[in-house]
């Protein structure tokens, strides 16, 4: 998949992700709750994606492997 595809499908799949999150009580989903909480679905779905990119980022950098908390 090259590197557009992959920026535009995580782009569509964060709202679904951000709105999966109300469900659940790991570290981040409670962390995206608080955020939609205090600012709002929509900036709650722009705080995800940018956490991931830049996780996705650090791992590409680093060449280590994803360790969930």
């Amino acid at each position: 998949m090259d590197q557009q595809r992959l920026v535009s499908h995580s782009l569509y799949l964060t709202p679904y992700m951000v709105s999966r999150a109300k469900h659940k009580t790991d570290p981040l989903s409670l962390w995206i709750n608080r955020l939609v909480a205090q600012r709002g679905h929509n900036k709650a779905c722009v705080a995800y994606a940018n956490k991931m990119a830049r996780m996705a980022w650090a791992i590409t950098v680093s060449g280590e492997q994803y360790q969930p908390a």
